[in-house]
Formats: structure tokens, C-alpha cells, sequence
């Protein structure tokens, strides 16, 4: 989804801090995959998970969080709603 309006977020290390990303797109991370007990996603082959990941460390993780050695740190921005949860 493309963010062409502000979107709110929280950090959860500064949570008094007024942040919005803009001019930005964003995806939905969490998917059902199980309802009344049953699944509803089609398992994946192991072909299909290599692929995937391999997908993220080449285009969607920088380099400096794959490095074992003095790793960056990843942050986590979270959605209000999210931060509600925790």
C-alpha cells in the first residue's frame, strides 16, 4: 500500500514522540493461515520458502543487518493499534 498521507507511528523506545511516515509504501506482514482450526494457506514447498528469503536478503534487508560482527540494529516502528497490544 502506498502512504501518501501520513501515517502515524510509535517508537517504542520514545513513545511520546509525534512520528508520521509520508511518501513511503508499506505491506501487511501478518496473514492468516489457520480459521476454526483449520488451514487456509497452502503449505509452501521448500523451493518456495528459499526463494522468499532469498528475495528479502537480497532486496528488502541491508547488508549491515545480515553481517554476523557488529550487526546494525534493526528498528521497529510500530502502529498505534500494535503498540496498544504490547
Amino acid at each position: 500500500m502506498d502512504l501518501n498521507s501520513p501515517y502515524r507511528y510509535i517508537d517504542p523506545e520514545k513513545p511520546w514522540k509525534n512520528r508520521h511516515f509520508e511518501n513511503c509504501t508499506a505491506r501487511k506482514l501478518q496473514k492468516p493461515a489457520v480459521k476454526d482450526g483449520k488451514r487456509i494457506t497452502p503449505a509452501q514447498s521448500l523451493d518456495e520458502i528459499r526463494e522468499y528469503v532469498k528475495k528479502q536478503l537480497d532486496a528488502e534487508i541491508w547488508p549491515e543487518e545480515q553481517r554476523f560482527e557488529n550487526p546494525h540494529r534493526h528498528y521497529l516502528d510500530m502502529s498505534p493499534a500494535y503498540y496498544e497490544i504490547k
